[in-house]
């Protein structure tokens, strides 16, 4: 999905509330049991519906999740971190650091669900960095893309795409194995599972196609839930995987493309 000038990933994200809604949060948008509310301060959003909630804040440290949960289970995430990071011709950037400013946030009906917009500026280069999240009725699911808008006349070298980075409870990994693997490792198209050991990483993914190694989607099965990602792209990407250490594990899902773009 990649034109107009502007580069789009997607993302499924699930979860199995910590805590309740606060009282004093805003509703900007409903449809269904899906719902859109602002903090006070309108530094902090949640989105999704009856099923999960996704709360992404502006901190210190830029855009990050500091919530990912759901009443029937219970929280996921563990720690916030940034959101994702990108590099605009030079290094790592956080959404809402100095380099990408926050400029706006808009919420919307969106195909039936509801759908938020987070808009950052950069100075140099000149550009428009959109987050988006979406989240549809009844449904166990926040989507979430980014994208990238230049605002001059220049070309806009956008590199090393993180799709997101999250610190979730521990779990058995489970994949599906991808058109490319033969039968000594365990064949195309096959459920596969692994336990991190603290202190331990694995890294799926594939270097052309999208199907290659490894489909572009992963569960998380940990006791009381089950976390889901997966992936809208056809070219090559990563997820990238580091046990912490106990009760801990971080999902970092660093998706590149080997065209010198990343996504």
């Amino acid at each position: 999905m990649l034109r107009r000038p502007l580069l789009v990933l997607s993302l499924a994200l699930l979860a199995l509330t910590r805590t309740g809604l606060s009282a004093d949060r805003r509703s900007l948008v409903s449809s269904g049991d899906a719902f859109i509310i602002q903090a006070p301060d309108a530094r902090s959003w949640t989105i999704g519906t009856s099923d999960v909630r996704l709360t992404i804040a502006l901190t210190r440290r830029g855009l990050q999740v500091t919530d990912l949960s759901s009443p029937h289970v219970g929280w996921w995430n563990i720690g916030s971190d940034p959101d994702t990071q990108i590099s605009l011709g030079a290094g790592p950037m956080t959404l809402g650091s100095r380099w990408l400013v926050f400029e706006a946030a808009e919420a919307s009906e969106y195909q039936g669900g509801v759908r938020l917009d987070l808009a950052f500026r950069s100075a140099s280069p000149a550009a428009r960095v959109t987050r988006t999240y979406v989240s549809y009725p009844r449904t166990p699911v926040v989507e979430t893309w980014t994208t990238f808008e230049p605002l001059g006349s220049a070309s806009l070298v956008v590199a090393d795409l993180n799709a997101f980075e999250l610190a979730v409870c521990p779990g058995i990994i489970r994949w599906v194995s991808g058109h490319d693997v033969p039968a000594s490792e365990g064949g195309p198209f096959t459920l596969m599972s692994r336990s991190l050991e603290p202190g331990s990483e694995m890294s799926l993914g594939s270097t052309g196609g999208a199907t290659e190694r490894a489909l572009p989607w992963f569960v998380i099965d940990a006791p009381g839930g089950t976390f889901f990602g997966g992936l809208v792209w056809n070219v090559g990407g990563q997820v990238l995987a580091h046990r912490l250490g106990d009760p801990r594990a971080s999902w970092p899902a660093a998706v590149r493309n080997h065209g010198g773009l990343g996504a």
